[in-house]
């Protein structure tokens, strides 16, 4: 399962570090490569237009 998280703090990390080991992939919608869980997610998506946004919720 892809699972899309809007924000990439110390929350999202967690999820991450638990979505992991059961097989689960994950996407950070973020506003830094420097966010606690940017760096653990499969895809990494800086934060920009409503577009983006619309985009990143679709897949």
């Amino acid at each position: 399962m892809k699972i899309g998280v809007l924000g990439s703090g110390q929350l999202g990390r967690m999820l991450a570090l638990s979505a992991y080991p059961l097989g689960h992939q994950m996407c950070f919608l973020a506003s830094s490569e420097e966010d606690p869980s940017s760096l653990l997610g499969n895809t990494f998506i800086q934060n920009g237009s409503q577009e983006i946004i619309e985009e990143f919720a679709k897949n």
